[in-house]
């Protein structure tokens, strides 16, 4: 299991106190319940500390992650040993919008068509900005909502949207039909 590797380089390294930040441990539970074709190139938003940045990498060709600032990241994803699968950017929430359409028009990666098949959504809690990221990010056909239990304006648009809540996980899914 993904996460039992992650747990025992984070703790061999002193780095414990990232396991109060994450339910990484739930995450791995959710992409196997949710991702059933291949992630070519995917969208983070609100990378915290790197380690669902870290996990999603083992289902993903490139993580493109924005986070409005920069954590601990850099440090997790060298001791993972997933740093080069992963594009990081620093963004305002006002820059997102312009950063994802240069990533998509410009062919930022190596690849000649970048593209994006998948997102996560997990920045902001407040029903208007999940809205925001969503309308982001939808163009992936598939994205992931973490805190669908324990925020109340996540759970609100998720169902708004008809996002399925995730067995035994705080995730929901929303699949384009």
């Amino acid at each position: 299991m993904l996460h039992k590797e992650i747990s025992k380089r984070l703790l061999y390294n002193g780095c414990d106190l990232y396991f109060l930040s994450s339910s990484y441990n739930e995450l791995e539970e959710a992409i196997k319940q949710t991702v059933k074709t291949p992630i070519d190139f995917m969208i983070e938003i609100g990378t915290h500390n790197g380690l669902s940045s870290a996990i999603f990498t083992h289902f993903a060709k490139r993580v493109f992650t924005f986070d409005v600032a920069l954590r601990n990241q850099e440090f997790v994803w060298g001791l993972l040993g997933v740093r080069n699968k992963i594009s990081s950017m620093v963004s305002t929430r006002d820059n997102l919008e312009w950063e994802l359409n240069y990533i998509k028009t410009n062919n930022f990666w190596k690849e000649k068509d970048c593209n994006f098949n998948f997102a996560f959504i997990d920045g902001s809690h407040e029903y208007y900005m999940v809205s925001r990221d969503f309308e982001l990010t939808q163009h992936t056909g598939r994205v992931l909502f973490h805190d669908y239990k324990t925020s109340p304006g996540v759970h609100a648009f998720c169902d708004e949207i008809g996002a399925t809540p995730l067995d035994s996980v705080n995730f929901a899914y929303w699949e384009a039909s």
